[in-house]
């Protein structure tokens, strides 16, 4: 029996699944790492790294799309709008 090398086993870490591919496989390009901080770790520490699978990806991208624009509207709220409070009197 022969022996292959220059195998990578990837594993998605949100719905396992498993693939081996070939480390220049054009496959393995459908595999994503990802670095995400979660609250507590927002302000030091490292991030929590995933694999994921393009589907995982592809929903995961959805997500974070959400969360991005959620932060955006927070960071920059939009301004109040003007009330006049001077009375005028005929």
């Amino acid at each position: 029996m022969s022996k292959l090398s220059g195998f990578i086993r990837y594993q998605c870490d949100r719905c396992g699944k498993t693939a081996y591919l070939a480390e220049n496989s054009v496959d393995a390009r459908t595999w994503y790492n990802v670095s995400r901080f979660n609250a507590a770790q927002c302000t030091g520490g490292k991030a929590d790294e995933y694999t994921l699978d393009s589907d995982c990806f592809t929903l995961y991208s959805r997500l974070i799309t959400g969360e991005d624009k959620s932060f955006t509207d927070w960071m920059h709220p939009a301004p109040e709008p003007a009330t006049n409070t001077d009375s005028k009197e005929d």
